[in-house]
């Protein structure tokens, strides 16, 4: 399945305002944009930037960058994007990028909104997120709200997010700082078995050579060199509990005993590994389908939400 994406950027005149540290709100959605977002999203076929504020019907164009071209995005961040004025309309920037989104059939779809306030323009931003969530359309919006807002902004917020499937971060309240920011983040950056998953398959397999290249033969030795955020049995031990659990069963002795380690990892994590991925370099569909129902019970009793393996070499996964 192809994956398409939308980047929302509020440039209201509220957005020129200063945060704590001295940092303008705008310059600190720059940044995290730059920093976090676009490597978050580097493994999507197209990527899309929109500007909305300023006047009630200022809705930019759409600039779409295919294959996320990190450069031209970054580019149009830091070049493109003019200073804050005038007012908010949230809920016609919702629709317009929909109405964008809803043309690519059988495609992943997602809205990154980044904004410090509600609605001002007298739209409904409850119909614009029934709208994204309707049949045949699907679109999580995530946003990402910067600095301290309204008792208003929080409640159409929770609604988007809740309707559509998306998550609600708020940054810059108290802190500007690396690790303030970092932290307010990690919710929506988390890895989770499909982004991992397809990054496999977009990056890796497809660039098999290069990464032989450059001493990467393996998932594991990719994992370390993308710097993901999973935790990995055996051999890569994260400093914190990740959601996604990552597993290797490659021969049924020394995949046993990660399984079993897995299972104590699991529970040690107290419900934060949510997804397992057992990776296999082979799969017998009589015999391995039998022995993971026990396994799959396991992990399901101590919290996990999905069980899943991946054969090397194939792409996308099978769920267990």
């Amino acid at each position: 399945m192809i994956t398409v994406k939308e980047i929302l950027i509020d440039t209201s005149s509220s957005m020129g305002e200063t945060l704590p540290g001295n940092k303008i709100k705008m310059d600190l959605a720059k940044e995290i944009l730059i920093d976090k977002i676009l490597p978050y999203i580097s493994s999507a076929d197209k990527v899309g930037i929109r500007l909305f504020g300023g006047s009630c019907n200022m809705v930019g164009g759409l600039q779409n960058i295919p294959n996320a071209n990190f450069r031209k995005l970054r580019d149009f961040i830091l070049n493109d994007i003019p200073a804050p004025r005038g007012s908010t309309p949230l809920a016609l920037a919702i629709t317009t990028a929909v109405d964008n989104l809803k043309l690519e059939p059988n495609a992943e779809r997602e809205i990154y909104l980044v904004t410090d306030g509600e609605e001002t323009c007298g739209g409904n931003v409850k119909d614009a997120a029934d709208y994204a969530a309707s049949n045949g359309i699907s679109c999580k919006i995530h946003i990402i709200s910067i600095g301290v807002i309204t008792e208003e902004a929080i409640k159409q917020f929770e609604y988007i997010t809740a309707r559509t499937g998306g998550k609600n971060i708020s940054i810059g309240t108290k802190s500007t700082s690396k690790a303030s920011i970092d932290k307010e983040l990690s919710f929506l950056l988390e890895t989770n078995l499909d982004s991992f998953c397809d990054a496999i398959d977009r990056e890796f397999i497809d660039n098999n050579e290069h990464y032989r290249n450059i001493e990467i033969k393996s998932i594991r030795d990719f994992v370390q060199y993308k710097n993901s955020e999973v935790n990995f049995i055996p051999g890569i031990n994260g400093a914190t509990c990740q959601k996604l659990l990552i597993v290797e069963f490659y021969n049924d002795d020394s995949g046993l005993s990660n399984l079993i380690e897995a299972l104590q990892h699991v529970e040690a994590c107290e419900l934060k590994n949510k997804e397992v991925l057992i990776l296999m370099n082979k799969w017998d569909n009589d015999y391995y389908s039998h022995y993971f129902k026990s396994w799959v019970k396991q992990f399901k009793k101590k919290g996990v939400e999905r069980v899943c393996m991946k054969l090397d070499g194939f792409k996308s996964y099978k769920e267990l």
